[in-house]
């Protein structure tokens, strides 16, 4: 897990921030509860069901920015047979860093065998001038079942987005399912209209052992029961309806 340090200072008044939060959900009978949290500003992570057959949380950012020098880690364990959701309730924004001082981003998640996890994550704002490092790494075992929303909105409004390096990687039984990055340093070729084209905003939904009936145009089968839905367009609210309603579907044939 990654180490955790006190709020440091630059001689130049750039103050950065190394954060960490866990959360471990574990089945007790025929409920799943929370059996650790821990988080540190500005990532906050807040109880909304104490045990049910689902345990709740929700990702509360204190701070819906990032700014250079940040490194923020968040690992979420879902032990054999439990369930959880996972909600983040606001966007946040990757500002404008300073030389040196790269913004880095690290989701590891642990689904153990019969397990599931709903992950719902609120857009990330990729500012003009920022260099963001963001790592997503989901660890199935097993029957693990996950369904994982996430966007990326390029740039703020009228401003082309920076220079981000966005890796997302999936297991099966320490297999490789998917390994994917998206990387927006050379503007050129993230505007092709092989990556990104004219678009503004990429959605991705990924149900990983969840036999699924969503199709369409921008749904990759890697499996029977794997699939990664990509909806690209000028506005997150749409993409976010289109990615939920989706979602909808594929958790319902669980």
């Amino acid at each position: 897990m990654h180490r955790c340090r006190t709020p440091t200072t630059t001689p130049t008044t750039h103050t950065s921030t190394d954060a960490c939060a866990l959360v471990r959900v574990e089945r007790r009978g025929a409920r799943s509860v929370v059996s650790r949290l821990h988080s540190e500003a500005p990532l906050g992570l807040r109880l909304l069901a104490e045990a049910g057959t689902r345990a709740r949380v929700a990702i509360v950012n204190t701070a819906a920015m990032l700014i250079g020098g940040d490194a923020l880690s968040l690992e979420v364990e879902v032990g054999p047979g439990a369930a959880c959701e996972l909600l983040e309730i606001s966007a946040t924004t990757a500002h404008p860093t300073r030389g040196e001082h790269r913004i880095d981003q690290r989701l590891r998640v642990s689904v153990g065998d019969g397990a599931f996890l709903s992950l719902r994550e609120q857009p990330l704002i990729i500012a003009a001038a920022t260099t963001l490092r963001r790592t997503t790494v989901i660890e199935l075992t097993g029957d693990a079942q996950v369904a994982h929303r996430e966007m990326l909105v390029l740039g703020r409004h009228d401003e082309p987005p920076g220079a981000a390096c966005v890796r997302v990687r999936t297991e099966r039984d320490g297999e490789a399912l998917f390994d994917d990055t998206i990387d927006t340093r050379e503007l050129a070729v993230a505007g092709s209209p092989a990556v990104f084209g004219n678009a503004r905003v990429l959605g991705m939904l990924s149900l990983w052992g969840i036999p699924t009936a969503i199709d369409g145009d921008g749904v990759f089968e890697l499996g029977p029961r794997d699939h990664v839905m990509r909806v690209l367009g000028p506005a997150a609210r749409e993409i976010a309806g289109l990615l939920d309603a989706a979602q909808r579907v594929g958790e319902a044939r669980r």
